[in-house]
């Protein structure tokens, strides 16, 4: 709610001059017409200033309350800024109280998940549908689950159907760690995710799956972090290598899924991975130098890359990502686009037990040739939320332990 200050007092001043008179240049008076000197003095009045009115106290605004709901909610739904939401089992004024002022809440779906989800949303005005991956590990073989539903506001809660299941062998539930992203292509034909173990060097593998006929293929991708297509028939992942690349080392990598063949773009991206996205014509990618080390300008932390498509195009050639890039701008590493061109990233506290402290969202702009992040902005605050998904560019998914909030800006 904007704050108003209330506040008067005035001061008045007003002069009042009466000046008429005739004279010649030498000071003489001369003759009227009826032969009657006459000199009309000049009188000066002044209307007496009003005393001072000193301004009215500061009144304190009142405190922002939700609308109320009407008519008010039914079983199993609670009020939230003025909207009815199923709880889900959670504390709806916990999410309230979490929620950046100006975000409205929509719908509140009893879906909780786990794993990585990814939201596509057709055109033509069809309710989105969100893919899901779930992994569970028996002794030394892990199922890798991917599945589909539709995300209906009306509906709290929906049911999936399974697109497909693939499995990887040979690490016990606690050396493998399903990865936190899934990307869909934009035909929507097939569908990405990875794992990595803890295995030297983060052995890990990407599967590409058939979304029509279920069959998964993988391809090992050592220390994949996160991934997106840049077509149809091909997608890249930021990670530490890739199959069928000449070189390996922190980087982004390109996969020809119709080749099939596999190309390291990028080096020299630090020594962590970080989040990757598309926007427009160019990618937005992640990285971190190790503590102690610095980028090329003598700072070290995050930094996010703004890099042209066409680089990540040529197989035929390793791009330094400082040299090749666009912007180089500080910011974590690890982030997720939301609401069109916001880049959001998770914080935590600084002493046990470390828990959430806040997702943070930036705002990324191009004025000219210039590219800029905004300062970070809470998106949501303590831990009732664990992070944010985009449904389109307009609303996002809130995960919290009871399911998903469906929000708008």
């Amino acid at each position: 709610m904007d704050r108003a200050r209330l506040g008067g007092g005035c001061w008045l001043f007003a002069a009042l001059v009466i000046a008429t008179g005739c004279g010649d240049d030498d000071g003489g008076t001369p003759s009227s017409d009826a032969g009657t000197d006459a000199r009309v003095g000049q009188v000066d009045a002044q209307i007496e200033v009003d005393a001072y009115v000193a301004p009215d106290a500061y009144v304190e605004p009142d405190a922002y309350v939700a609308p109320p709901c009407d008519p008010g909610c039914g079983e199993g739904e609670a009020c939230l800024r003025g909207v009815c939401v199923a709880t889900c089992g959670g504390d709806v004024a916990a999410m309230d109280a979490a929620l950046a002022e100006g975000l409205v809440p929509v719908a509140n779906v009893c879906r909780a998940v786990s794993g990585p989800i990814e939201v596509v949303v057709p055109t033509g005005g069809a309710m989105p549908r969100v893919y899901e991956v779930t992994a569970a590990t028996v002794d030394t073989t892990t199922t890798f689950t991917l599945s589909r539903w539709t995300l209906d506001p009306s509906v709290s809660a929906p049911t999936p159907e399974t697109v497909a299941t693939t499995t990887h062998a040979g690490h016990a539930a606690s050396a493998i760690y399903a990865g936190g992203y899934l990307a869909l292509s934009p035909d929507e034909a097939r569908a990405i995710f990875g794992y990595t173990t803890s295995d030297e060097g983060f052995v890990g593998g990407v599967f590409d799956v058939a979304v029509g006929g279920g069959s998964a293929s993988e391809t090992r991708a050592d220390g994949n972090f996160d991934g997106v297509w840049l077509d149809d028939a091909h997608y890249v992942v930021n990670g530490l290598g890739m199959a069928g690349a000449a070189t390996s080392g922190q980087g982004l990598y390109v996969r020809d899924v119709e080749t099939p063949s596999a190309w390291r773009a990028l080096d020299e991206m630090g020594a962590y991975s970080g989040g990757v996205t598309l926007v427009g014509d160019v990618v937005i990618a992640g990285a971190a130098m190790a503590f102690g080390s610095n980028w090329p300008d003598e700072r070290g932390g995050g930094r996010i890359f703004v890099l042209p498509r066409e680089v990540l195009e040529d197989a035929e050639t390793v791009s330094s990502a400082w040299d090749a890039s666009l912007a180089q701008l500080e910011a974590p590493s690890a982030f997720t686009r939301v609401f069109g061109t916001k880049l959001a990233a998770t914080t935590y506290m600084d002493a046990p037990p470390y828990d959430i402290a806040s997702i943070e969202v930036r705002a990324l702009a191009e004025t000219g040739e210039t590219w800029t992040l905004s300062a970070p902005v809470p998106l949501t605050t303590g831990s009732t939320f664990r992070r944010v998904v985009p449904a389109g560019t307009d609303r996002a998914l809130l995960v919290h332990a009871g399911g998903l909030l469906i929000v708008e800006e």
